[in-house]
C-alpha cells in the first residue's frame, strides 16, 4: 500500500493552556495520520509548552518549537520554515474540527489535481451556539472549481463563497515557496497570504462539507477596542489591492476598498473617544480621498457621513 504524503499542520500557541490539549488530541485522532504537528510556543507565560511537551512524549508526530513572543504571523512563519510536509495546513488552538478534517481536504485537492483545497466551516460562539453560515459567506452545494482569476475575485468579495482565513485550507508547500505572513500586519494578514498564494495557483477547489468550527470569542481582535493592530487590516488591504492590480478589475478593487474604509471608519468613531480618534483622522481622510467608488447609494451616503465626521473631529 502506497504511503500517504506527509502533511504539516502548523499550530501557533500563545497562552492556550486551557485548549491546547484538546487541539492536539483532535489532531492526533485525524483519520489522515501521516502528519507532522508543528506547535510553535510563542513565548507563553502559562503552562502551554509543558502541556505540549507532555503530549510530545506520547506522540512522535508532535514537534515543539519555543520562541520569544512575536505574534501569530511570526509563529506561523517559523512553522513554515520548519515544515517538511508535501502539504501544509494551519490550525488555531481553541477551534474545533472533526476527525476527517485533514483527509477531506487532501481528497478534495487530489480529486481535481488542484493547488488549493478549501472546506466549509461554522462560526461557533464560546457558549456553543452555532451561527447561521449564510450570514458570513455564500454556501455551495457541490464541489466548486475556480481558476486563478475567479479565485482572486472571490476572496476579496464582501460576501463570497470563501474567505481569507488559512485554517480552512490545504496548501501545497512547494507552491508556498518563499511566501510568508507579514509580521507587521495584525488583521487580515491571512487574506494577504492567501492572495499571494493564489497568484501562484492554476486551480482552486471549494467543498461544501463542514469540517471546521471557528470559535468566536469576545476577546478576538474584531471584538475589542479599535487599535493600531486592528487598523493594520487596512494596510493589508492596501497591499492586496497592489497585488491584484493586474489580476482583478480595478473598479471592483476600488469599490471593495471603499466599502472597507467606510466600515473601519465607522468602527473607529463608535469605539474611540475624540482624542483617540484624532490619531487616525489623517489616515482615514487620505483613504477616503483615494478610494471613492461605490456599488450603491446607501454606501455613498454612509461614506459622506463618515467623511464629514472625520473632518469635524
Amino acid at each position: 500500500m502506497t504511503k500517504m504524503p506527509l502533511i504539516s499542520v502548523i499550530v501557533p500557541a500563545y497562552n492556550v493552556s486551557n485548549s491546547i490539549a484538546m487541539t492536539l488530541d483532535l489532531l492526533r485522532r485525524q483519520t489522515y495520520d501521516n502528519l507532522e504537528i508543528i506547535c510553535i510556543n510563542d513565548g507563553s507565560t502559562d503552562s502551554t509548552p509543558d502541556i505540549i511537551n507532555a503530549l510530545k512524549q506520547k506522540d512522535s508526530r508532535i514537534v515543539l518549537i519555543n520562541k520569544r513572543n512575536g505574534g501569530v504571523s511570526s509563529a506561523r512563519n517559523i512553522g513554515l520554515n520548519t515544515a517538511h510536509g508535501e502539504y501544509v495546513c494551519f490550525f488555531d488552538p481553541g477551534d474545533e474540527a472533526d476527525s476527517n478534517f485533514v483527509m477531506y481536504l487532501y481528497k478534495l485537492l487530489l480529486s481535481e489535481k488542484a493547488d488549493l483545497a478549501i472546506c466549509s466551516y461554522n462560526f461557533k460562539m464560546e457558549n456553543g451556539q452555532i451561527l447561521d453560515r449564510k450570514r458570513f459567506y455564500e454556501i455551495v452545494d457541490t464541489n466548486t472549481i475556480f481558476n486563478q482569476e475567479e479565485a482572486l475575485t472571490e476572496i476579496i468579495k464582501a460576501y463570497g463563497k470563501f474567505c481569507g482565513h488559512v485554517w480552512d485550507k490545504l496548501f501545497v508547500r512547494n507552491i508556498i515557496g518563499n511566501i510568508r505572513f507579514d509580521e507587521n500586519i495584525h488583521n487580515c494578514e491571512d487574506t494577504l497570504f492567501n492572495v499571494q498564494y493564489i497568484k501562484r495557483c492554476r486551480k482552486v477547489i471549494l467543498g461544501p462539507e463542514v469540517h471546521y468550527n471557528y470559535i468566536q470569542s469576545d476577546s478576538s481582535v474584531t471584538h475589542g477596542k479599535y487599535s493600531y493592530k486592528f487598523h493594520s487590516g487596512l494596510c493589508a488591504w492596501r497591499r492586496i489591492i497592489e497585488e491584484l492590480d493586474s489580476y482583478v478589475e480595478r473598479e471592483l478593487l476600488n469599490k471593495n476598498m471603499s466599502a472597507l474604509v467606510t466600515m473601519y471608519s465607522r468602527m473607529a468613531w463608535k469605539s474611540l473617544n475624540r482624542e483617540e480618534q484624532r490619531k487616525y483622522k489623517k489616515d482615514f481622510i487620505k483613504l477616503m480621498n483615494q478610494y471613492h467608488s461605490f456599488s450603491s447609494i446607501k454606501q455613498l451616503i454612509k461614506r459622506v457621513i463618515c467623511k464629514i465626521y472625520w473632518i469635524a473631529v
